[in-house]
């Protein structure tokens, strides 16, 4: 599926050199937060938006460069980021041993903070509480044989971690596992359950599950989805659908497009808000008050996600507009937009 390629893509992306950006500070206001990719020139950064698309801002950062496919995390009241980066020099070069971290930045920019036992992570999610932090791990070794090189093998796998945010000794929730990648999508507002997006060979499909952290089986939510995200009051979850087998020729074939779709919490009553046939819906996020969804429309499967629009509709998918991006494929691609929540950044619906 489409979040898949983004994490075999992410995992081959480990060694480039994309240089940081600064801008102005963040005000108040329902924002969108997000990780932007600009191919020229080549950098990754932090951005917000208002929810107008108006007052576009880089969240400046020091020593840390943004990993690209995934975005960040807000802390509970909105004031500031949970990112995965790699540490850089002042000529943006990689330092230290190159893996990625999580960091936690005031939304104003500044100097990043490494949040303890989280060498190596990626996809950061966070507890409605902001006490509890997800994140992923992930594995890829390439085997090859000295007598056969054109013939190799490959080991790749990923888990779910969980770890306070203020710092101890990290859990692994899911196995290491040859062809199965296990990815956290987003903690219930109680913050007893954690939805996971897991990918299996053969054809990495996707399917979204509900683990109880307090422990008990995985409860099965929907297959051939992904990306899913809680609304806030826990009773609906909206996510990346496959079901509708809607697919696009590529330059290696047909590939099946996702639609954004709302399910009840337990899986049932799907509705789709979407219906675009020729591009890919991807990574939904609720606004504080359940109102509104903010999604991102990226041109066609596969790719990097360059030219990526973000949108936002209703809740039940009316008055779809779009908020910023998708000036073609040279465009910037951007990664999982979130909603910063806090007191008095609930969005009103939206009027067509």
């Amino acid at each position: 599926m489409f979040a898949r390629a983004l994490t075999f893509a992410a995992l081959l992306a480990a060694s480039l050199a994309l240089a940081a950006s600064a801008s102005a500070a963040v005000g108040p206001g329902p924002r969108l937060a997000f990780t932007e990719w600009l191919a020229e020139p080549p950098m990754t950064r932090l951005a917000t938006v208002a929810a107008d698309g108006s007052s576009r801002r880089v969240i400046p950062l020091v020593g840390v460069r943004p990993v690209p496919f995934a975005g960040p995390a807000w802390s509970a009241d909105g004031s500031s980021l949970v990112f995965a980066g790699y540490r850089v020099d002042a000529n943006g070069e990689l330092r230290g041993d190159g893996r990625t971290r999580l960091f936690t930045v005031g939304a104003e920019g500044g100097a990043p903070r490494e949040i303890p036992g989280t060498a190596g992570g990626a996809r950061p999610v966070l507890s409605a509480d902001g006490s509890l932090l997800a994140f992923q791990r992930a594995k890829l070794n390439f085997r090859f044989n000295p007598r056969d090189p054109v013939a190799f093998g490959y080991y790749s796998s990923a888990t779910a971690w969980i770890v306070p945010l203020q710092g101890g000794r990290p859990r692994r929730l899911t196995p290491w596992r040859n062809g199965l990648a296990n990815t956290p999508a987003a903690f219930s507002p109680d913050g007893a359950t954690l939805l996971l997006e897991r990918d299996r060979e053969p054809g990495w499909s996707s399917e979204v599950l509900a683990r109880p952290l307090a422990g008990g089986p995985l409860r099965l939510i929907a297959r051939r989805a992904e990306q899913p995200a809680y609304s806030p009051d826990g009773t609906r979850i909206a996510l990346i659908d496959y079901r509708d087998n809607r697919q696009v020729a590529t330059g290696d074939g047909p590939a099946v497009v996702g639609e954004l779709y709302v399910v009840r919490a337990d899986g049932s009553q799907p509705r789709r808000l979407t219906q675009t046939r020729t591009a890919q819906e991807s990574q939904p996020s609720w606004s504080p008050n359940g109102e509104r969804v903010a999604f991102l429309r990226v041109p066609g499967p596969g790719g990097l996600g360059f030219g990526s629009t973000l949108l936002q509709a209703n809740a039940d998918g009316s008055c779809a507009r779009r908020v910023t991006g998708g000036r073609g494929r040279a465009a910037p691609a951007f990664y999982g937009p979130v909603w910063q929540p806090g007191v008095g950044r609930e969005t009103a619906p939206l009027v067509c």
